[in-house]
This record gives structure tokens, sequence and C-alpha cells, in this order.
């Protein structure tokens, strides 16, 4: 066997392994139909989450020679919530041969930040490109959403927008601030 299709193996096996821990509560998916007969997200639910085809997805999974694109890796990566190691991991099985380097977006928030946004009297919140919500003042835990109560991977502001109904009965804008989110997404 050559390395290729061990990688692609390795990659399958890694991606099936992250897939099985995460249950489909955690990433907003109710309801799910069917009696589940293993543990953890379905092949069908991470390709809906990561914006693939389910088939694309089995393929890479049953470690099959694909040239994902990066694009596609880091749709997969967020989908599986893979943390920054995971993370590193998931890209050097992708492409070993390239220098992979992810920082902690929660870490990327100059200071001073917190400080400017805590002396706003209305709510306020500073996401990231990845909709990851890194700052907000107390109007905004109050009157939007109480981000302090959520677990820093939680607190993806798309998510929020809209699967939580008690935000969209508050916001009188919310159809505005949907769609203006959605094309800065």
């Amino acid at each position: 066997m050559d390395t290729s299709m061990s990688r692609n193996k390795k990659l399958g096996e890694f991606l099936k392994s992250r897939r099985s821990r995460i249950q489909p509560e955690q990433v907003g998916l109710s309801g799910s139909h069917g009696q589940r007969r293993t543990p953890g997200l379905r092949r069908e639910e991470v390709a809906v989450l990561a914006g693939v085809s389910a088939t694309y997805y089995t393929w890479l999974e049953q470690g099959r020679e694909l040239a994902a694109s990066r694009e596609v890796m880091q749709s997969i990566a967020n989908a599986l919530r893979l943390t920054l190691e995971e993370k590193s991991h998931l890209f050097d099985l992708w492409d070993p041969n390239t220098e992979h380097e992810f920082l902690a977006s929660y870490s990327q928030l100059e200071p001073g930040w917190q400080s400017i946004i805590g002396q706003l009297t209305h709510p306020s919140f500073i996401t990231n490109e990845r909709s990851e919500v890194l700052a907000w003042n107390e109007a905004a835990d109050t009157n939007l959403f109480n981000f302090s109560s959520m677990n820093v991977n939680e607190r993806l502001m798309m998510r929020i927008l809209f699967l939580d109904t008690a935000l969209r009965e508050r916001m009188h804008n919310w159809e505005e601030f949907a769609r203006h989110s959605v094309a800065v997404f």
C-alpha cells in the first residue's frame, strides 16, 4: 500500500472517530429520524453541516483518494467541532507537505476591544469570520442573548441567530440582520 492510500485511510478513520463523539443535539440537529446503529452523527448529517454532498463525505471517510480543497476540509473541521490540535492533525493527514497553522480565534481579539464594547449602552458584540462571538457587552448579554452562559465552542452567532426563536422575537430588525449576516458570512 502506498503512503497516499495509507494517509487517506488514516484520514477516513480520524473523521469517523470525530463524527462518532458528537451527538445531533450538540450541533442543533433535533428530532433526528430513525434509530441510530452507531454513536454520534450520521455521515449525511456531517455532510449537511459541512456543506458537502453525503457521497463526497462518505468517500472521504472510506479513505478514497480525493482532491479535497482546503475550504472543504475547513468546513468539515468546523462541522465536527475540532479543537485546534485535532484540526492540525486533520490538515496534516490531508496535506502533510504543507505547514498548517491554526490560531485560536478567541486569542485574536485585541484586548482593548472588550473595554470599548463594554462602554457602549446598546447591545453590541464582536464576531470573527466564522461567526464566533468573541466579545459582547452587558446590554447584549441581557437583551439579546446570554452569551456568558454558553460554552466558548457554542458561541456561533450564525447558529444562534437562526436556531434561537427567543432571539428572533427580541430583535426588531431580525430579517434585515439575518440577511446581512448571511451575506457577510
